[in-house]
C-alpha cells in the first residue's frame, strides 16, 4: 500500500542516524569495522526505521527505536575501541590455522563443502540433470522442502559438513586471492550460489543482492589486501540498485509462478520501497507478543545451535523461533500448516518481543557486543579476511530478518574452528612446557 511520509519524523530519523553513524564510523580503526558499522546502520535504518515515518502507521515508536539504534551502534563503537580482547582463541599468534592446513588439505574441506549439493542432487531422487538443466523458481512448499532434507540422517550429515567446512571455503578463496587469483574465486562463488539454487530449488532476491555485494566489494580490492568501499563505489551500487528495482519486484511474482504485474518504472520502485521498510506496522504485535522469559528462550536457542538436530531429539523441537513463532501469533497459523507464511518483525520488532517496551534497548547493546566481538575476534588473521567480510555483508539481514539468522550461521559455521584453535593451544602449552622441563 502507498503510504505517506511525516516529514518531521524522517527529518529527525536522517539527521539523527547519520551523525551517530559517522561519529561511530570515524572511530572505528579499520576498513571492516568501518563495513560492519555501516552495513549494521544501513540495515537498522532502512528495516527498522523507516516504516515509523509513514503517517498510516504513526511515530509512537521513534523515540524508542533512536534509543535502540544508539546502543546497538555505540555498543559495537565501544567494543572496536577496546585494544584487545581476552581468551583471543581464534587469531593468537602461534594458532592461527594456515600453521596446520596446507592447500592439499584445503582442497579436501573444499570438496566436503560442496558436497552438500551433490547428495542433495543425487539422494533421495536422482536430479543431477538439473546442473543443465535448472529448475524454475518456486518458493511453495519450500518450508517442507527445507524441513524433509533436514529430516533424512543423510542430507543433514553433509549439511552439518556444509557448515563447518564454510570458514576453511572462505579460506581457500582468501588464499586464491592473495596469490592475484581473484577470477577463480568469483568463479567459485559463483558456482557456490549456483548448486545452493538448484539443490534447494528457490534462491531469495534479498540473498542476491548480498551474493552481488560479496562479489562486487571483492572485484573492487581485487589488488589489496583488505576490503574497503569508498563514496563513488556507494554511489554505483545506490545506482544499480535503483535501476534494478523494478526486477526486485517482479522476481517477488516470478517466484510464486505468476506473471509480473505492468507497472511503470516509478511505480515499481515506490511499490518496492514501501513493501521493504513497512516492518513498523508490525510493532504493536510485537510488543503485545511479549512475555517475560521470552529472552531467556532465545539464550537457550543460541546456547543449542552447535547442537545437530539429529542428536538433539526433543530439545530443539519446542524452541523458542522470533521469526516462526511470531508469524504463528500474528497469522494465526501454525509452522508447517497450508496458509503459513514468514512475516518478519525487523530486528527492532524482534527486541519489543524479546524484553518489551521497556527493556528493548537491552538487545541493541547485545547486538552490538556480539558484532563487535566476532569482527575483532576475526580481523587479526589475514587468512580469514574474505570470511570477516563475509559476516559483515550478512549483517545488512539483521535489520529485515532479526539476529537468529546471521547469529545462527556465526555460531554454527565456527564451532569446528573454535575446536580446532582450542585443540592447537593446549598443544602448543603443552609442547612448550615440554621444551621449558628439557631445558630446549
Amino acid at each position: 500500500m502507498p503510504y505517506t511520509i511525516d516529514w518531521f519524523s524522517l527529518t529527525i530519523l536522517v539527521i539523527y542516524s547519520s551523525l551517530l553513524g559517522f561519529i561511530a564510523i570515524s572511530s572505528a580503526k579499520s576498513e571492516i569495522e568501518k563495513l560492519y558499522i555501516l552495513f549494521l546502520s544501513v540495515t537498522i535504518v532502512i528495516y527498522s526505521g523507516l516504516g515509523i515515518c509513514y503517517e498510516q502507521i504513526g511515530n509512537i515508536y521513534l523515540f524508542k527505536f533512536l534509543i535502540f539504534y544508539t546502543c546497538t551502534i555505540l555498543s559495537t563503537a565501544l567494543v572496536f575501541r577496546v585494544k584487545s580482547i581476552p581468551n583471543n582463541i581464534l587469531i593468537k599468534g602461534n594458532f592461527n590455522i594456515s600453521n596446520i592446513v596446507s592447500f592439499p588439505t584445503l582442497n579436501v574441506l573444499v570438496f566436503s563443502f560442496f558436497l552438500v549439493y551433490i547428495v542433495r542432487l543425487i539422494y533421495p531422487n536422482f536430479q543431477l540433470w538439473k546442473i543443465f538443466n535448472p529448475p524454475t523458481l518456486d518458493i511453495s512448499n519450500i518450508f517442507n522442502r527445507m524441513d524433509e532434507q533436514r529430516s533424512l540422517p543423510i542430507l543433514e550429515l553433509v549439511r552439518l559438513i556444509n557448515i563447518f567446512s564454510f570458514p576453511f571455503f572462505m579460506i581457500y578463496l582468501q588464499r586464491k586471492k592473495n596469490i592475484l587469483k581473484w577470477k577463480s574465486v568469483i568463479l567459485f562463488i559463483l558456482l557456490w550460489i549456483y548448486l545452493e539454487f538448484i539443490s534447494l530449488g528457490y534462491i531469495s532476491r534479498y540473498e542476491l543482492v548480498l551474493y552481488f555485494l560479496f562479489i562486487f566489494i571483492i572485484i573492487i580490492n581485487r589488488n589489496k589486501t583488505f576490503y574497503t568501499i569508498n563514496k563513488t563505489h556507494m554511489i554505483l551500487l545506490v545506482i544499480i540498485f535503483v535501476i534494478l528495482m523494478p526486477f526486485f519486484l517482479s522476481y517477488e511474482s516470478l517466484r510464486t509462478g505468476n506473471s509480473a504485474a505492468s507497472m511503470n518504472f516509478v511505480d515499481s520502485s515506490m511499490t518496492l520501497i514501501f513493501k521493504e521498510t513497512g516492518y513498523a506496522k508490525y510493532y504493536e504485535s510485537a510488543s503485545n507478543m511479549h512475555q517475560n522469559g521470552l529472552w531467556a528462550r532465545y539464550l537457550f536457542w543460541m546456547i543449542t545451535l552447535p547442537i545437530p538436530n539429529i542428536f538433539a531429539g526433543p530439545i530443539k523441537k519446542t524452541q523458542f523461533l522470533v521469526n516462526r513463532d511470531f508469524s504463528e501469533y500474528y497469522r494465526g497459523v501454525s509452522y508447517g500448516t497450508q496458509g503459513y507464511s514468514v512475516i518478519l518483525p525487523s530486528i527492532f520488532g524482534e527486541a519489543l518481543i524479546l524484553y518489551g517496551v521497556k527493556y528493548y534497548w537491552i538487545h541493541g547493546i547485545f547486538i552490538g557486543i556480539f558484532i563487535g566481538l566476532v569482527c575483532k575476534n576475526i580481523e587479526k588473521n589475514p587468512e580469514l579476511r574474505l570470511l570477516n567480510l563475509y559476516f559483515a555483508i550478512r549483517v545488512l539481514a539483521m535489520g529485515r530478518g532479526g539476529t537468529t539468522g546471521i547469529i545462527g550461521m556465526i555460531i554454527n559455521s565456527m564451532t569446528v574452528y573454535i575446536i580446532i584453535m582450542v585443540l592447537m593451544k593446549i598443544i602448543y602449552v603443552k609442547k612448550s612446557k615440554t621444551k621449558r622441563e628439557l631445558g630446549i
